[in-house]
């Protein structure tokens, strides 16, 4: 909530004695207080505009309101035409200052504006309405109106008048020291808000990387006490062939998990320091996909998930880094063969738009998995998340492949994305900006063109 302070504090000494007039007054009062805690706390020049054509609109209407009474008693006395120029040149003076608001001059404007504002209206309440009004008063008691303009020169003069002249002489003063006071007010309390979000995401992080400690340690220990298990049973003479060699493979099934944690690990302490580089080389967007497959073709079969890959026509040939939108690929159909225990995994990639010589692909992996709640989903990128995820897919590798895919990604000059629904399935996406090449200008890489043999 915006706070506000007082510019112009309104005294029951203000009041003339005519209700409609002096409910006016003090809505004309609120109005530039408004006005003055929105240029001192720096909102946004369409508010104060806003503001500064609501006040606009009401001086007017009260002056409207406020004529028509004088007009009822006083019509022809030169009192009631100076009135009338006086609001006319209030009126003036506010539509200069809006637009002077409309040109961005804020700080200018809010100075002047609070200091005419206030000096106007102290003068105009106090000396110009309050003797209007008493006048108006008198002549309502029977007196004749020489009788009742000495009546209201009696109560303006005296400790009155003195009264008068010391709220004038310091209202100027005031509303500029007011206001430049409820800045450094604003400011000082901006900062110790900052303080505040920094000392609150110094302790997240904290908290998150303690927390990535767990969950990292949890992942080493799961491989390496099948390792140790499996290994202790090998030692043992009782069991047939056929079960040493299941044995066996649990040992090789946890250690290619080891690799693959200690390979996240590094990509990810090379993408925190901002040691991560790009190598350009050419390639087909058929063959990362083709080549993707290949690396996961055992597991698909013996998991019974279908796979279909998508290349739509315009996706074709790109220099640009294959090995690490390789590494990408492999993050996320890895993650979806693990979460998908039946139904099929589909991988596709596109060709968003060229620009000068480059094309933003897009590359995705669906799945129909376990899905994960949308309160996860923001986190699912974030190594050093502080959250605790509520879906299946919780604390598995901690996140670190997801967080490499992001940060390719970027370096790419992409981004990343999902979209997920619970026990339906999720398909997970990145886009990098690569190179429109015509590949027999580049040398094929051998890795791709053997993967692609093996498709055919």
């Amino acid at each position: 909530m915006m706070e506000t302070v007082d510019i112009f504090p309104w005294e029951d000494s203000f009041c003339t004695g005519i209700e409609l007039i002096d409910t006016q007054h003090r809505k004309l009062v609120e109005l530039l207080n408004l006005l003055a805690s929105r240029m001192a706390f720096r909102s946004d020049d369409i508010e104060v505009g806003e503001i500064f054509d609501g006040l606009l609109e009401y001086a007017s209407y009260h002056f409207a309101s406020e004529e028509a009474i004088w007009a009822e008693h006083l019509a022809g006395e030169e009192m009631e035409a100076a009135h009338q120029e006086t609001h006319s040149g209030f009126v003036e003076k506010i539509v200069a200052l809006r637009q002077e608001l409309n040109g961005g001059q804020i700080d200018h404007v809010a100075e002047e504006a609070l200091g005419f504002l206030a000096r106007w209206l102290a003068s105009h309440i106090l000396e110009n309405d309050r003797y209007m009004a008493a006048v108006v008063l008198a002549l309502g008691e029977g007196k004749n109106l020489a009788a009742a303009k000495q009546q209201a020169s009696e109560k303006m003069n005296g400790d009155g008048r003195i009264l008068i002249n010391i709220i004038l002489s310091i209202y100027g003063s005031l509303s500029a020291n007011t206001l430049q006071l409820m800045r450094e007010i604003a400011e000082r309390k901006r900062r110790e808000i900052e303080l505040v979000q920094a000392r609150m995401r110094a302790e997240s992080a904290n908290f998150a990387r303690s927390k990535f400690l767990d969950n990292i340690s949890h992942a080493f220990r799961t491989p390496l006490n099948a390792i140790m298990g499996m290994g202790q049973l090998l030692d043992d003479p009782g069991f047939s062939p056929e079960e040493r060699q299941g044995f066996t493979g649990v040992i090789m099934d946890s250690s290619r998990e080891l690799l693959a944690l200690v390979d996240h690990l590094i990509g990810l302490a090379e993408a925190d320091a901002g040691r991560m580089s790009l190598e350009t080389r050419a390639f087909e967007a058929h063959s990362l996909l083709h080549t993707s497959y290949a690396q996961y073709a055992d597991l698909l079969l013996q998991k019974g998930l279908q796979f279909e890959s998508q290349i739509v026509s315009n996706a074709g040939r790109y220099a640009g880094d294959s090995q690490k939108l390789l590494q990408m690929l492999g993050n996320l159909l890895g993650n979806a063969i693990k979460f998908t225990a039946q139904g099929k995994i589909e991988m596709a990639v596109r060709e968003l738009r060229q620009e000068s010589g480059r094309a933003l692909l897009e590359f995705s992996v669906s799945d129909t998995g376990v899905g994960i709640e949308a309160a996860d989903q923001e986190w699912l990128f974030q190594a050093f998340s502080p959250h605790s995820l509520s879906s299946p897919r919780k604390n598995e590798h901690s996140g670190i492949g997801l967080a490499i895919v992001r940060s390719l990604a970027e370096l790419m000059g992409g981004t990343v994305g999902l979209e997920s629904q619970p026990g339906v399935g999720s398909r997970f996406w990145f886009t990098a900006w690569v190179e429109v090449v015509d590949l027999p200008r580049f040398q094929r890489s051998a890795s791709l063109t053997s993967a692609s043999a093996l498709m055919q």
